[in-house]
């Protein structure tokens, strides 16, 4: 597996030029790694200790916050990076937080969900974000949204806030069948054994200890 630690600051800048994103959040900004190097008409940073970004609009404040007291004035959002604590529980809380403001067909993108080793787990480098990651993978079946982890470290998680598939002229009459339902693919997206064999290859895959 590759390190490529600043990866994100290179990848996230063109998939906001990419998608044509005109509002971009990110939680977390440290040092503005990353918020300094996208371009887009509107960029807003959130962090405790925000240092300032030219052409950003910056929040020094906590992020349960800013998601209480300012998102919904600033939103909808086609864009958030969450990179601020990488525990399991505050990754699941900032996205659960800022969910509702994102625009349909949105993007949430996940920092450190791909350790590579134990040590790596460490609450001062990746944490445990990766378990979130795995139970947004497992729901994904039930709920409006797809996700995928890259696979290098430290990894992100690409969340889109998926709400419709293929043209929307194409599917406008309601007619549209499945592949499936059309007997063109021979099984469902994720039977219950092919789920099953996942959960033990999430778990198998977990962090290694270093050698």
């Amino acid at each position: 597996m590759n390190r490529l630690q600043s990866f994100h600051e290179v990848l996230i800048p063109l998939l906001v030029e990419a998608m044509g994103v005109t509002t971009y959040l990110e939680l977390g900004t440290d040092q503005n790694q990353t918020i300094g190097k996208v371009r887009c008409p509107r960029r807003i940073g959130v962090d405790k200790a925000a240092a300032l970004c030219e052409g950003a609009i910056m929040f020094s404040m906590p992020i349960q916050a800013f998601i209480g007291e300012k998102a919904g004035s600033l939103a909808p959002f086609q864009f958030v990076f969450i990179d601020a604590d990488h525990s399991a529980e505050s990754v699941g809380q900032d996205f659960r937080g800022i969910w509702p403001f994102v625009e349909d067909e949105g993007l949430v993108v996940l920092h450190d969900t791909n350790p590579e080793t134990e040590s790596d787990t460490d609450p001062g480098l990746c944490g445990d974000a990766w378990k979130f990651a795995h139970d947004l993978w497992l729901r994904q079946h039930h709920d409006c949204y797809e996700s995928l982890t890259l696979p290098y470290h430290p990894g992100l998680t690409l969340v889109r806030k998926r709400v419709s598939w293929g043209p929307p002229a194409k599917f406008a009459d309601g007619k549209h069948t499945s592949l499936t339902e059309q007997g063109l693919l021979a099984f469902p997206c994720c039977p219950p054994q092919r789920r099953q064999r996942s959960r033990l290859a999430w778990r198998t895959s977990a962090p290694r200890r270093a050698k």
